[in-house]
């Protein structure tokens, strides 16, 4: 919890689908650099990847030096991207992996250039270090379901999102989770001082995705905030049990359909 207020008062000052199943051809593949290769024993399960990294030179305060991206490619398959929000501080960023087998699987990091703003191209990774919630863990069933967002075309210098957390609800045999996501501002919603007289946060905070669940696991309902803010029932494709959801709207609201050059997996680690 106390992660989560200091992650939310940071954002006050910040300015602001096929699912892929091979490897990206040599055509579609952007300008990058390698900054790591790395083979991963891990178990069985929904992995989670925590990034240490942070990129000297970057500032909110000056237009095309805001966000510096990364993104993680697991055995070829490119699974998700980072937005390096806290700049010149080091920072660890966890992302999801998505579901893995027993095994050995390797992990690449690229800085990508192409999807960082022109002024934030220095980059450093400090750490890297990867997690399995196997089936029992308490979290395990929250990393399974949660959503996987396509950001926005300017997700690395606008409401880049910056965290994302769970809550869960039981009504008898049966448990509501629901995903929220933090960005870090609202384009198109309510202007920077109105929110901070009725929320004290410049902050965007939206639901994204609730599933409920019987006493076996089986889905009973799935919901996603539509962009009327209206919860509509989702029946998009998935990986795995993963929803693949888009934001649509100037003020971070969601659709099932289509891509972006953006995708989040933001470990829904925190709760509410």
């Amino acid at each position: 919890m106390k992660r989560l207020a200091t992650l939310a008062a940071l954002c006050c000052i910040l300015a602001g689908c096929a699912a892929p199943s091979s490897p990206e051809p040599p055509s579609a593949r952007p300008e990058r650099n390698l900054l790591l290769e790395r083979e991963v024993d891990l178990d069985a399960g929904e992995a989670v990847a925590t990034l240490r990294a942070s990129a000297p030179g970057a500032d909110w305060s000056r237009r095309g030096s805001e966000g510096a991206c990364f993104s993680l490619h697991l055995d070829g398959i490119y699974r998700s991207d980072i937005v390096l929000f806290r700049g010149e501080t080091s920072f660890g960023y966890e992302t999801l992996l998505g579901p893995v087998t027993a095994g050995k699987h390797k992990l690449v990091v690229y800085q990508e250039l192409g999807k960082s703003a022109t002024g934030a191209r220095q980059v450093r990774l400090d750490d890297v270090a990867v997690r399995t919630y196997r089936t029992g863990d308490p979290l395990y069933t929250v990393m399974a379901h949660a959503p996987i967002l396509y950001g926005r075309d300017d997700a690395r210098s606008s409401d880049t999102p910056l965290l994302s957390y769970h809550e869960i609800t039981r009504n008898g045999t049966n448990t509501t989770i629901q995903y929220t996501y933090i960005f870090s501002n609202e384009d198109g919603g309510t202007a920077a001082d109105a929110l901070m007289a009725r929320w004290g946060r410049l902050t965007d905070i939206e639901y994204v995705y609730r599933v409920t669940l019987d006493s076996g696991g089986q889905i009973l309902r799935a919901e996603y905030q539509d962009k009327d803010h209206n919860a509509a029932t989702y029946l998009g494709a998935r990986e795995g049990l993963h929803p693949l959801l888009k934001v649509v709207t100037t003020n971070n609201l969601f659709g099932e359909e289509g891509t972006s050059a953006y995708r989040f997996v933001l470990a829904p680690v925190q709760t509410l």
